[in-house]
């Protein structure tokens, strides 16, 4: 073993997944921040605070708070802008996945609220 039967290979890391999760909500803040693949309007982190939790989860979108986000990451949200479903592939609370494939549907654009339709 010596430094002529090496190979010498250098790398760098263009990407880094950390494992987080795109779609966190914080108890302590009420907060929800998702990473968003928005399709032609771009790649954007918004957050989202609870509007209403009975009978019907609602969700109102922060407008205010979005923020671009120059790449797109791993596992994303989607927002179909046809149809207005936000798709999350999996939801953290207090940085555990607990639930997967949410979906929730904008059914007031004029408050972007948001009504929770389906989730596993």
């Amino acid at each position: 073993f010596t430094r002529d039967n090496l190979v010498q290979l250098v790398m760098s890391v263009v990407a880094r997944d950390n494992g987080e999760a795109t779609s966190r909500f914080d108890n302590a803040s009420g907060m929800l921040s998702v990473d968003i693949d928005a399709g032609a309007l771009g790649f954007l982190n918004l957050s989202f605070t609870i509007y209403e939790s009975e009978p019907q989860v609602v969700i109102q979108a922060q407008l205010e708070s979005a923020v671009e986000l120059p790449t797109p990451v791993p596992s994303m949200a989607r927002f179909n802008v046809f149809n207005g479903e936000l798709h999350l592939p999996e939801l953290a609370v207090d940085g555990t996945v607990l639930f997967r494939n949410v979906v929730f549907t904008l059914t007031d654009e004029d408050s972007a609220l948001f009504t929770l339709t389906a989730f596993e």
